[in-house]
């Protein structure tokens, strides 16, 4: 029985090929026990770090939205409150005078400087108080001497959110409201009144009523100001936030690349520890199949299946010698 070499080449062809697909599902396990999951790790991480940033933005939002809101309305009361005291305080102070003059007119009290200075009193900054006649609704003090003596009936069409409080004073009631007023450029502003009937006569038959008016927006300024300042504030938080998340994203980045990287070396090296010795047992099993049996095997230090294929190949080996041998003495 001759030997062929060229009839054992091919298997020993097909077994380099089979080491090299070792070799890539080696690889290929690596990949997907390894690289993906530590991808996934890092998207759902950095998916998770976005939600919690814009979850504290959010929160941060609307904190800062309720506390300017709360601010806002104790502002606006307090203001509203200091308005209705003043309104009442200048309504005590023209009953007292009234009563003390009871022969006086309106016209005699428009006349008075010292009941002027009563009837008209700064509100605040920007505000005033003015009187009314209660019945007629003719402004008869005023700070604008264009409206003293005006019949406010005038103003229904033009300013109707003023009207509709001023309207329910007639008779000698008590009202209040926020109305829009017209400045002269034209801008609309929100302002308060209050209106307060005075306890007294005066000698012509006329009640008076004290409305005490103010914009809104001087109450409440500190609440906007204070705004203002938590949304700088809070623009900074965030920003920070963002450059925090942005660092953070970086660092997962490089993590990932280097674990990648890392694993990559180490699944090449463990690969290469296991197709190494198939290499050479296949160089091996390549000189055999040339003929050359007295080829010495790779030593095989591990203990797993690649060390039985080297066994196997040495009694392979033996084999072919003893069967060599046998044939010779038969001869």
């Amino acid at each position: 029985m001759s030997h062929d070499p060229h009839y054992v080449n091919p298997y020993i062809r097909q077994w380099r090929g089979e080491i090299m697909k070792i070799f890539f599902k080696l690889g290929l396990l690596l990949l997907l026990l390894t690289i993906i999951p530590l991808g996934a790790l890092g998207i759902v991480s950095q998916n998770h770090i976005i939600s919690l940033q814009e979850s504290a933005v959010h929160n941060l939002n609307q904190m800062a939205g309720a506390a300017v809101t709360d601010s806002t309305q104790s502002l606006d009361k307090i203001g509203t409150d200091m308005i209705q005291l003043v309104a009442r305080d200048v309504a005590k102070e023209l009953e007292i005078f009234i009563r003390a003059h009871p022969e006086m007119t309106v016209a005699d009290l428009q006349g008075d400087e010292y009941f002027k200075s009563l009837a008209v009193q700064q509100v605040g900054k920007t505000g005033y108080t003015a009187v009314t006649d209660s019945e007629t609704l003719v402004c008869r003090f005023h700070s604008n001497p264009k409206i003293a003596d005006m019949d406010l009936h005038l103003l229904a069409e033009k300013l109707p959110g003023f009207w509709g409080v001023m309207s329910r004073t007639e008779g000698g009631i008590a009202a209040e409201g926020i109305y829009d007023w017209e400045e002269a450029d034209g801008s609309i502003r929100e302002k308060y009144m209050f209106i307060q009937p005075v306890n007294a006569t005066t000698a012509d038959g006329v009640v008076f009523t004290v409305a005490a008016t103010t914009y809104l927006d001087e109450f409440n300024a500190p609440a906007s100001a204070i705004s203002n300042k938590m949304a700088q504030s809070l623009e900074t938080v965030t920003d920070e936030m963002h450059a925090g998340a942005e660092k953070m994203r970086s660092r997962n980045m490089f993590f990932l690349l280097f674990m990648v990287i890392a694993v990559l070396v180490a699944g090449f090296f463990f690969a290469h520890s296991i197709t190494e010795p198939l290499n050479k047992l296949s160089a091996a099993g390549k000189k055999v199949a040339d003929g050359d049996l007295d080829t010495e095997l790779p030593k095989i230090s591990s203990h797993d299946e690649v060390r039985d294929i080297g066994e196997t190949l040495s009694m392979l080996i033996g084999a072919v010698k003893f069967l060599k041998k046998e044939k010779s003495e038969k001869k």
